[in-house]
């Protein structure tokens, strides 16, 4: 079921947004956008992620609004976690419904470094919950069991993590896991089955995949 009738806010974390693109610049709200790369416009995606992004969440939500807030600016190149979190909080700031993060880090539960950013990372999760904010990650592509990770060697998937975040794996179209995506073993998550946007939940103990959109 297609969000054909909703206009809604959706702030985009990612690499920016061609906003000259014509299937999509009636739909980037362009004086919300924000780069926190330095001299770069959110306004132009240079890696191509961020459009690719986009043009997917045109095709759920045709009525939709995209804010665009550039947090990379180099293909190959690592998101600053605190430049993703701190984009979280402004897309709070300024009234997003829903916030899309196609991305991730894995940090370790024990190194100090890490718990920092642990921290301030759900801070700003809970923050955007407390608002009414709806928060969408990957999984992330490494096809790690999640839950394996995080018993054996403290490592957790961030923001995926994250009890108020809805997470998002690959299927194939045979409805199996993709064999990139990551996944938990013993938790629910929600799955897509790439080009074909049709969400459905999984669970490891089920003997059927839920369609739910």
């Amino acid at each position: 079921m297609l969000l054909e009738n909703s206009e809604i806010n959706i702030a985009l974390i990612d690499s920016g947004v061609d906003a000259s693109h014509s299937e999509l610049y009636h739909n980037i709200k362009s004086q919300d956008s924000y780069s926190f790369i330095n001299d770069s416009s959110p306004l132009i995606d240079k890696v191509g992620h961020g459009t690719e992004v986009a043009g997917i969440l045109k095709q759920v939500t045709p009525q939709s609004k995209i804010v665009p807030y550039k947090i990379i600016d180099v293909k190959e190149s690592k998101a600053d976690s605190l430049n993703v979190i701190r984009a979280i909080i402004k897309a709070v700031q300024n009234g997003s419904d829903i916030i899309n993060l196609s991305l991730g880090t894995y940090k370790n539960i024990n190194y100090e470094k890490d718990k920092m950013l642990i921290k301030l990372y759900n801070e700003a999760i809970e923050y955007a919950h407390n608002n009414n904010v709806i928060i969408v990650s990957s999984l992330g592509n490494n096809n790690f069991n999640l839950d394996y990770q995080f018993e054996t060697n403290n490592i957790v998937h961030l923001p995926s993590y994250f009890n108020n975040v809805i997470s998002i794996g690959a299927l194939k179209k045979n409805q199996k896991l993709a064999s990139f995506t990551n996944y938990h073993e013993y938790s629910s998550f929600f799955t897509c089955i790439g080009g074909d946007f049709i969400c459905l939940l999984y669970t490891s103990d089920a003997a059927d995949d839920l369609l739910c959109v």
